[in-house]
């Protein structure tokens, strides 16, 4: 299992989560939110790469690059619930797919003033002021999956001591990498001159 497994830093992690969710058409607002949630997903000790394939997977194959902040992911589902928390009536109950990142993007919420409770059938997790816990068989979900959420203000910041997952399996990065070098550019005199990456680049002089 070893030879399948290599270590990536939390900046390698996030900055190729990113690139590939640019690689399939995402915007880069979208993009960054998803490199963002695959480092929190592996502080927590989640596998934030497998994640985040899958669910890059998913987008590919239900071909809504266009529409997702429509789709049911968890990932975007936690995008919407930042943007409007302050005007949400929680606890809230919704469906979606691939819950985790769900906890990763409400993640984001660490270092303020909030306890986060989110529950699916066989999981629990909480982030109060002792920090994360977890109860339960942690499944990701690939079918349309119940989930409650409830956020509420605490008298101090909440906040978790990080259990990195650096171990990534190599074939989520290849296929992560695969999608990120479509956002890579043909490198020519304009490309060169004005700082635009290309895997070709000759840099002898």
């Amino acid at each position: 299992m070893k030879k399948e497994q290599e270590y990536r830093s939390l900046g390698e992690i996030e900055t190729i989560s990113k690139k590939a969710a640019r690689g399939i058409g995402l915007s880069w607002g979208t993009s960054n939110e998803f490199g963002i949630c695959a480092r929190l997903i592996c502080q927590i000790g989640f596998p934030g790469i497998s994640l985040i394939r899958k669910n890059l997977d998913f987008v590919m194959k239900k071909d809504i690059t266009e529409e997702i902040h429509f789709s049911n992911l968890g990932i975007i589902k936690g995008i919407s619930i930042i943007d409007e928390i302050e005007i949400i009536n929680f606890p809230v109950e919704f469906e979606v797919f691939y819950p985790v990142c769900l906890i990763g993007i409400l993640l984001k919420l660490r270092g303020y003033n909030y306890e986060i409770s989110i529950h699916w059938k066989n999981f629990d997790f909480y982030l109060d002021s002792s920090g994360i816990k977890k109860r339960g068989s942690l499944l990701d979900p690939r079918s349309l999956t119940r989930v409650t959420v409830n956020i509420k203000r605490a008298n101090i910041r909440c906040n978790f001591k990080k259990q990195n997952s650096n171990l990534i399996l190599k074939k989520d990065w290849n296929k992560l990498n695969e999608l990120a070098s479509l956002t890579y550019v043909k490198s020519n005199d304009y490309s060169r001159l004005h700082g635009a990456g290309s895997v070709n680049d000759n840099f002898n002089t």
